[in-house]
């Protein structure tokens, strides 16, 4: 199913940087101003939406960045600009992240550099979310044993974009209204038939942000006990009202070790701590 861009973010520059963020199927908007996030009323909305002109239409909102730049703060909102569909997960569409943009809620700035890098790996194919219908809580961060526990939110490992959503907490801003959720990892979804029967199988892989990197940099643990390339591989059947989730998760070696070296096939193991100081990590 396609999903039309229900949000649209205007902006004015004078007497200083302020943009509105509108979904379509919301009378209120967000206001976005010096380093703030605001909900304001239908009322609110038209008595100042006419200073704004639109700068874009998007899927959705991944949050707001914020980088360091000298002795500042920069504020970006990130915006899905592209996607598509991989498939339906009950009452829930899947998506690939395809294309973002990060809209500068300041003046103008060069930071260009990070910004590019970030919007690379956004756009890498390996990004996705789920678009809940009406009435439906369906959260593609989290495991089919743990959908509808809010208590789990906090310490998922698998939630990428979650520091985007401070701002907007914060703020008391209902996340859930405006934010998407987003894995890293692999969807795939497929129809699968028994006898009479449709039933739905899912394989779903989700990367954790804990310790993210890319083979041979990142290894081993970190002292929070989170290890590098570690994923939860969830196999999931829908049948009727039935259930059946199979969960698989691997990862580095929970010990602080590195593979030294350039060529591929010289990497030597090396362990940087003894087995004293491995222990409080490797416990956790």
């Amino acid at each position: 199913m396609a999903l039309s861009k229900g949000l649209r973010l205007l902006w004015k520059q004078e007497p200083a940087p302020s943009a509105l963020l509108e979904a379509r199927t919301r009378q209120d908007c967000l206001l976005l101003e010096a380093g703030t996030v605001a909900a304001l009323t239908p009322e609110e909305k038209d008595a100042i939406k006419g200073q704004y002109e639109k700068l874009m239409d998007a899927y959705g909102c991944l949050g707001e960045l914020q980088l360091k730049w000298g002795n500042t703060r920069l504020h970006f909102l990130v915006l899905v600009t592209g996607c598509t569909s991989v498939g339906k997960i009950l009452d829930a569409e899947v998506y690939k992240i395809t294309a973002t943009d990060f809209c500068p809620l300041q003046e103008e700035t060069k930071e260009e550099e990070r910004i590019t890098a970030l919007k690379k790996i956004l756009n890498s194919g390996m990004f996705y979310f789920s678009w809940p219908n009406a009435g439906s809580n369906f959260d593609l961060t989290v495991r089919a044993q743990k959908q509808g526990d809010n208590h789990y939110e906090s310490g998922n490992s698998f939630f990428w974009n979650q520091l985007l959503h401070v701002p907007f907490k914060h703020y008391q801003v209902n996340c859930s209204d405006w934010l998407l959720k987003v894995i890293c990892g692999v969807v795939d979804i497929r129809t699968v038939y028994a006898s009479h029967k449709k039933a739905k199988a899912c394989l779903i892989s989700r990367i954790s942000c804990e310790q993210a990197g890319v083979r041979f940099h990142i290894r081993g643990v970190n002292d929070d006990g989170h290890v590098s390339n570690f994923v939860e591989t969830e196999q999931t059947i829908y049948l009727d009202d039935d259930v059946s989730s199979f969960v698989q998760i691997r990862g580095s070696v929970p010990l602080f070790w590195e593979q030294p070296g350039l060529q591929v096939g010289s990497h030597r193991l090396r362990l940087n701590r003894g087995l004293e100081a491995n222990a409080p990590a490797f416990d956790r």
